[in-house]
C-alpha cells in the first residue's frame, strides 16, 4: 500500500512524534511511505536522518507558496501526486480541506 504525509516539520511536537513512529511501523509491514513537503533542503534531510526516517520514506516537494498563489494550479498538481505516486492513503495529521478534496477526487482514502 502507499500511504501519504503531508509533513513539513520532522521532530516538533507529539504529533509529529506520532507520525514518525507510525511511519516506521507501516514502512517494517512493507508499506510505501510518502511524505509531502515545502522544504525539500539539507535541514529537512538531516532531520529525517536524525530521526531516523531517510530510509523509511520518500520525500515528494511541493512549494508551500503554491497554494496561496495559484491555488488551481496547487490542486493539479496534489492530483498528479496522488496518480503519479498511486496513493492508496493519505493519513492526515491536522491538514486542511483542499488536500483531502484532492485526495478524495483521485479514490484515496483518507485517515
Amino acid at each position: 500500500m502507499n500511504i501519504l504525509f503531508f509533513a513539513t516539520r520532522i521532530s516538533y511536537g507529539g504529533g509529529e512524534k506520532v507520525r514518525n513512529w507510525l511511519v516506521k511501523q507501516l514502512s517494517s509491514r512493507g508499506h510505501t511511505v510518502f511524505y509531502v513537503t515545502d522544504k525539500n533542503d539539507s535541514d529537512y534531510k538531516e532531520a529525517l536522518l536524525k530521526e531516523g526516517l531517510y530510509d523509511f520514506v520518500s520525500v515528494i516537494e511541493l512549494p508551500h507558496s503554491l497554494k496561496s498563489k495559484n491555488p488551481v494550479r496547487y490542486c493539479l498538481e496534489l492530483k498528479r501526486i496522488f496518480k503519479d505516486n498511486r496513493i492508496d492513503l493519505l493519513l492526515i495529521f491536522g491538514g486542511s480541506l483542499v488536500e483531502q478534496l484532492m485526495a478524495r477526487s483521485c479514490g484515496v482514502k483518507i485517515i
